[in-house]
């Protein structure tokens, strides 16, 4: 048995999104401009324009793609619990005998072993559903169901 759950490492607001996507617009637009001028006159001037702003554009591509990527936040499998630190933006592994006890606090879970505490921010998930269920799946770690 094994439950992942990916996030997203870069949360961003509605307007973010709406600069993003109208920046890349105008973007390629204008780039799309330069090219058409470019091949029309035949300007060095202009093709060194259009390679720029087409530079620009790969890099704007390729920070909106990064900004899409998806890490695994969480993964419970029967022996470990890895979960994503957001802070030191490390994956950090627990044995699943190790762990003495689980708390909650607010959307933070509290995974103690005998070294240290776990924190586990839960705050990056939208979804109470999927909190709850992620808290429920760590629980069967320290109690596991024998039929």
């Amino acid at each position: 048995m094994t439950y992942q759950h990916k996030i997203s490492l870069h949360r961003p607001l509605n307007s973010e999104i709406a600069n993003s996507k109208f920046a890349i617009v105008l973007l390629s637009i204008l780039l799309l401009n330069a090219v058409t001028v470019t091949f029309y006159f035949y300007s060095l001037t202009l093709f060194l324009l259009s390679l720029f702003l087409s530079i620009i554009f790969f890099i704007l591509l390729l920070r909106q793609f990064r900004k899409t990527h998806k890490v695994s936040f969480i993964e419970i499998s029967d022996k470990t619990l890895n979960y994503f630190d957001t802070e030191s933006e490390e994956i950090v592994k627990v044995a699943a005998q190790d762990i003495t006890h689980i708390s909650t606090k607010l959307c933070e879970l509290r995974v103690h072993t005998k070294e240290r505490v776990h924190l586990v921010n839960l705050k990056v998930i939208r979804n109470e559903k999927k909190r709850w269920e992620i808290k429920e799946k760590i629980r069967t770690l320290l109690n596991p169901v024998s039929l």
